[in-house]
């Protein structure tokens, strides 16, 4: 059974805070169940992607992009597209905790990817 694919408009829209903003379609390596935001790598032999592991030795402890929405990959490997450049929102991007803030503050160094943290613009209340 090929994997299937759902997602949440509002969840994507939040995700990606600006650009510019770049996709690429992808292969997600069976037995995966991957939400919209979560951090991927490409395993090396392979070329297909699964949930970044710092900890993992197959090439996917690179953080390459984030998922664009959700996938189902239980039975079969599925197409997904991922997000390879664009401003992430950090509270929103699904980072396995493996991955310490000092790697991820150099990680996306050179790529076309920036983790940010949003700030909400108070407006001061007029008199």
């Amino acid at each position: 059974m090929a994997g299937s694919s759902t997602q949440s408009l509002g969840s994507v829209a939040a995700l990606i805070l600006g650009g510019p903003i770049i996709t690429e379609p992808a292969t997600l390596l069976s037995g995966q169940d991957l939400a919209a935001g979560t951090a991927v790598g490409r395993v090396t032999a392979s070329g297909k992607l699964r949930a970044a592991v710092q900890t993992a030795t197959d090439g996917s402890q690179t953080i390459i992009g984030f998922m664009t929405e959700a996938v189902h990959a239980d039975g079969a490997d599925a197409a997904c597209q991922i997000y390879k450049g664009g401003r992430i929102n950090k509270s929103l991007a699904v980072i396995d905790a493996s991955y310490s803030a000092v790697h991820l503050a150099s990680m996306f160094d050179g790529t076309p990817i920036t983790l940010e943290t949003p700030t909400q613009s108070r407006e001061q209340p007029t008199s």
